[in-house]
């Protein structure tokens, strides 16, 4: 096992939908500026020690990242292409009206 030192801040937040907000922790500084979505307060830089195995690799994670991308983009592709088919069918069915000559 390895020990590494995750540094970041922990942070207050509050989505304007929810009715109370929660304490967290972000890798980055939280900005002052105002957001239209949430209100966030520094409370304190804070760092961790956690124990990673030696043998970690994050390959499978990534592979399964990239599998579930692939699926999701499939069935966006299909629910796309079913309406294109749709559409075309429509205006398949549609009878065409001659034109008196």
């Amino acid at each position: 096992m390895a020990k590494h030192t995750i540094k970041g801040y922990i942070v207050w937040e509050k989505w304007h939908s929810d009715e109370q907000g929660k304490f967290g922790f972000a890798h980055y500084k939280p900005s002052t500026e105002q957001s239209t979505y949430v209100d966030r307060v520094l409370v304190c830089e804070h760092s961790f020690e956690v124990d990673v195995p030696d043998d970690f690799d994050p390959t499978p994670g990534l592979i399964a990242s990239l599998e579930a991308q692939k699926t999701e983009l499939r069935l966006k592709l299909a629910r796309e292409l079913m309406e294109i088919d749709t559409r075309i069918s429509k205006l398949q069915a549609l009878p065409m009206a001659g034109s008196e000559a």
